[in-house]
């Protein structure tokens, strides 16, 4: 019963006055919220079509580069502040008597392209961040990859510095073998050559030795052979002086016991320089009268075979002299028994006897 009567006050209801200002703010919202999300995917747009370029510098030395400085991507912007939507609460009226009219739904807010917008910025922006992970990521291999080659270039430089450093110990070994080998060839060959010398001395020693025992055995042997050849004059001498003391030729004064005087006759002396003066070419004009003696020895038949200056006159061209007139003479006169007296002492003065 009181269902039919409140339908009947709500058919005969006067319908409710539209409200034209609410759903002007409704419209104008949506709109604005619409520009705002337009804005922001064409700002975020271009963002992303900035494009980014990256180059590597490569020097003959190899350097160990510094990390490069990673981008922060900047904060995503705030998201626009959504306004409240204001759902207008239907405020009751009084029934009317006349029949209900349906009433119209509010007009909903248009926030689906708001929300479709901030989902795709947070995929752009997930984009961003997984970019700048990819560009550290390379980054890093990069670097890595450029330490490795630095350890490698490094390991082998000091492998090569090693190895040169060992031929180089090698080599300078080598050489100080070499050089102890060849010292001790040189002192070796020292010692060889000493050994020889000193056997070479020794036996230069002995045979001067035997040279020495040689001589003294031969001056023993000609001193015997000369006392010997003595004693045979001797007994020769006293033999002649035996058979000739019947036939003497002394003088009554002669007090010798030989058959005949062995020194040469007074006159011989004369008859030399006879012989002998003129050959001597000699005409300076010398103070005094000084003599010169000289000693010459002679064959049997009176030729001169030598002739030397016993003492000097003290004046060479004098002494010279002389000796060139006995070259010139060449034979001397025997003395007046036929000998000739060898060797024989004679002296030449310039201005006579």
């Amino acid at each position: 019963m009181s269902l039919m009567a409140t339908a009947d006050r709500l058919e005969f209801t006067p319908p409710p006055e539209p409200r034209p200002v609410a759903a002007m703010g409704l419209a104008l919202l949506a709109h604005l919220l619409l520009c705002v999300a337009l804005a922001w995917g064409i700002t975020w747009n271009r963002d992303s079509a900035e494009v980014s370029a990256e180059a590597e510098l490569w020097s003959n030395t190899i350097q160990l580069a510094a990390p490069a400085p990673v981008e922060t991507p900047p904060p995503p912007p705030p998201p626009p502040p959504t306004a409240p939507v204001q759902v207008p609460v239907p405020v009751p009226q009084p029934p009317r008597p006349t029949k209900a009219v349906p009433v119209a739904a509010p007009p909903k807010p248009q926030i689906k392209d708001a929300a479709i917008a901030l989902e795709r910025d947070k995929e752009q922006r997930r984009a961003r961040e997984e970019k700048a992970r990819e560009a550290l990521e390379k980054q890093k291999k990069d670097k890595a990859l450029r330490e490795a080659a630095a350890r490698e270039a490094a390991d082998k430089k000091l492998a090569d510095k090693q190895a040169a450093e060992k031929n180089a110990a090698e080599l300078r070994a080598a050489e100080l073998k070499a050089a102890e080998i060849k010292a001790a060839e040189i002192k070796a060959a020292e010692i060889k050559a000493a050994e020889l010398r000193q056997a070479e001395q020794l036996a230069a020693e002995k045979l001067a030795a035997a040279k020495a025992a040689e001589a003294a055995e031969q001056a023993r042997r000609n001193r015997e052979a000369e006392e010997g050849r003595r004693a045979a004059q001797m007994r020769e001498e006293q033999l002649r002086r035996i058979q000739g003391m019947a036939s003497a030729t002394g003088g009554p004064a002669a007090t010798g016991n030989a058959a005949r005087s062995a020194g040469p006759s007074d006159s011989y002396a004369g008859r030399i320089r006879e012989k002998v003066r003129p050959n001597i070419l000699f005409t300076e004009d010398v103070p005094g009268n000084p003599v010169a003696e000289v000693e010459v020895t002679m064959a049997a038949n009176g030729t001169i075979l030598s002739r030397k200056i016993t003492r000097s006159s003290g004046l060479k061209s004098w002494d010279d002299a002389v000796l060139r007139a006995l070259d010139r003479t060449g034979v001397l006169p025997r003395d007046v028994d036929g000998r000739v007296h060898s060797p024989l002492l004679m002296d030449f003065k310039p201005k006579g006897p």
